[in-house]
Order: C-alpha cells, then structure tokens, then sequence
C-alpha cells in the first residue's frame, strides 16, 4: 500500500490541496512543448500561528 500522506499528518487533519492550472503549450518550430503549472498548498500551526504555505512548479505535461 502506498502511503501518500504520513499517518501523523493524517491523525492531525493535515490536508494539501493541489491546484492545477491549464497547461500551457509553447510553439517553437516543430515542436510544441507543454507545461501543466500547479500550487501545493497546505495550512499548519507554527507555534500557536496558522501559517499557508504553498509550492508553486511547472510540471512538463504529455
């Protein structure tokens, strides 16, 4: 079984949401590279603070 979030993370209700945007396709000659940009975003607790974090990457689509 694949455990995609760490139990402990999961008992405490942690939840990242994924978003993904429309991929994007640069045309250059005769090819057409594609991009699929998304943010991971998660909130947790620092010291009594709710804090978002979020990671933003271009993934190469297709």
């Amino acid at each position: 079984m694949t455990q995609l979030v760490p139990r402990e993370r999961h008992n405490r209700g942690d939840i990242a949401v994924h978003r993904l945007d429309p991929p994007a396709v640069h045309v250059a000659g005769d090819g057409a590279p594609a991009e699929l940009p998304l943010v991971i975003e998660w909130r947790i607790d620092v010291n009594g603070v709710e804090a978002d974090p979020a990671s933003s990457c271009p993934s190469p689509y297709g």
